[in-house]
């Protein structure tokens, strides 16, 4: 709800130009709905399906094509992408050494929140981990 509003506000000039409606763009209620009415249009896709075609790491065999060492960092209760979306990926891990799924039970939407005051951390866990990542690969290359 907020990055919409504070898309649509900063935005509301461009969008039309763009090709999105901003009374559309303010009735999205779903991820779906902001990708199809403000995503695809502002950003020249055909239709929502060739955005999600063109977009998705998935698709036309593009994670088997990885050459480089590529981490997937995400949470079994992430409330906007479902645990079970990867589940045809992970094959694909199990064939390249270069990529690494690595699904936590807890950590919402790219959080991780830690501590009696998560905001006072705000995104060190996912952070250090991507940043160990980071270190091994360059150490092994």
């Amino acid at each position: 709800h907020t990055l919409k509003l504070n898309f649509v506000v900063d935005n509301a000039e461009r969008l039309p130009r763009r090709g999105a409606s901003v009374e559309a763009v303010e009735r999205c209620e779903t991820v779906c709905d902001l990708d199809r009415h403000m995503v695809v249009p502002y950003h020249g896709f055909d239709d929502i399906f060739h955005y999600y075609r063109e977009m998705g790491a998935s698709c036309e065999g593009k994670l088997g094509r990885v050459a480089v060492p590529l981490l997937h960092l995400s949470a079994c209760d992430d409330p906007i992408t479902s645990v079970d979306s990867f589940a045809h990926a992970l094959p694909m891990a199990a064939s390249n050494p270069n990529l690494f799924f690595n699904l936590t039970a807890h950590g919402g939407h790219v959080g991780w929140p830690q501590g009696w005051l998560p905001s006072l951390y705000k995104w060190s866990w996912m952070s250090e981990h991507a940043l160990s990542f980071l270190n091994d690969a360059m150490e092994r290359r």
